[in-house]
This record gives structure tokens, sequence and C-alpha cells, in this order.
């Protein structure tokens, strides 16, 4: 398998949120927050006078070790052998959530009225006419990219995979997924207290990144461990 992953260039971000424009755009996704594949989280550190800004853009990650998957009791979500690109099949899918609660970066989500989840796709039609995902091409600072490993080294030199250190509620829950992203970090300037953060989401202060309660450490860990393997049954 040759994984496809994102490139978030941090450093660029200015949280203008035309890569979330521009995915609702092609996936034809009602205007509001939900559904909202690609989003951008900001969190505003320190105290005044010592302040700073740092924003996460995120959709679903397509992760190596996906608990998604590992949670979806029908099957109804797969990661492609060709790319690991992770899908869901719509009509296998029975609304259980278990994947919402599994996904620690709230990819898994649910349109008001319809009972099966949606997600990124990775924007796999495009891609098969050899064209960049949504978001990539509507970033108009060149934030955003996607390909191979190989591929995006190539064009942007040394690859580093986002890690606790690159973002404020990034944790070891969030790297054992081992998320298909590199991010280009930008580094906090000294003095400024980042323990002291406010979290927004479309300028709304929200705890987290999820999108709902997730599970317990032991649960988490628990899967984490356990082989990636596409589940056959009912909820």
């Amino acid at each position: 398998m040759t994984q496809i992953h994102f490139y978030f260039d941090q450093t660029r971000c200015t949280g203008c949120a035309a890569c979330g424009v521009a995915c609702k755009d092609w996936n034809s996704l009602p205007a509001g927050t939900a559904p909202q594949w690609r989003r951008v989280y900001t969190a505003e550190l320190g105290r005044f006078p010592k302040l700073g800004v740092l924003h996460l853009c995120l959709s679903c990650f397509h992760c190596d070790n996906a608990p998604c998957v590992k949670a979806c009791p029908t099957g109804a979500l797969y990661k492609r052998a060709v790319d690991g690109i992770v899908l869901v099949d719509r009509e296998v899918c029975q609304g259980c959530r278990d994947c919402e609660r599994a996904c620690p970066y709230g990819a898994p989500q649910y349109q008001p009225g319809d009972p099966h989840m949606m997600k990124c796709t990775f924007c796999v039609d495009r891609q098969a006419q050899g064209l960049a995902p949504a978001c990539v091409e509507a970033c108009p600072y060149l934030a955003l990219d996607a390909g191979t490993e190989d591929q995006l080294r190539l064009r942007h030199g040394e690859l580093a995979r986002l890690t606790p250190e690159d973002f404020p509620t990034l944790d070891a829950e969030h790297e054992a997924t081992r998320p298909s992203v590199f991010v280009r970090r930008r580094a906090v300037n000294d003095g400024i207290d980042s323990r002291a953060m406010i979290l927004r989401r479309n300028g709304q202060h929200t705890p987290q990144l999820r999108a709902a309660a997730g599970p317990a450490t032991e649960e988490w860990q628990r899967r984490a461990a356990q082989p990636l393997t596409r589940r056959r049954g009912r909820c």
C-alpha cells in the first residue's frame, strides 16, 4: 500500500477557512456547522500582553491505525488497500455512532435528519481525475497539500508527523491513531504561557477536537493495540 497523506503548513495558515468552504461546495454539503468535513481550530494562547495564536486544519486524517474502522461493528468503515484512504459505505452504516465516539478528531459526522455517517473522502473522485482535493486547491496561502510521502518530501523537504507538541489538546490518544498527515510546525514565541488557552472552532469556544465524548483511556489503548481489520456484523 502506498499511503496518501495530507500536508499542513502551520506557518502559512491564517484560519481563513477557505478550505472548509471549498469542501462543502464540492461535496454539496449544506451551509452551517453540521456536517463540516474540513474544519479549522484556533488556539488562543497566553495572557496579555504575551499572546499567540495557532491554527490546526482538520479533516479525516485517514489514520494508519484508524480507531473508527476498528470500532465500526458492521464493516461500513474500511481502509482502502491501494492508497490507505478511509471510506464509509453509507448503505451498510446503521447509525450506531460508535465511530464518532472512537475518533479523537471528530471526523465521522452526521447530517440532521440523516442517520448514516458521512466523512471526508480525501476527494477520491477528484484524485481519480488527477485533481488535488478541493481543500488543497482552495487554500490561498498554500498551507495544504496532499500526496505520497515521497511526493511531499520532494515538494516540501524534511517531513514531520503530527504530534501532541503541534497543537494544544492533542495527546497520546491522537498519536496512537498514527494520522496520515505531515505538519510544518509554527513555534510559539518565548514567554507565552501555552497553558492559558482558549480553543475555538468557527469563532466559537469549544472544549475539544472530537465530536462526541470519547472512550476511557483503557478502551482506546486496548483498541489501538488491536490489528486493523474490517468487522462484519450488526450494531
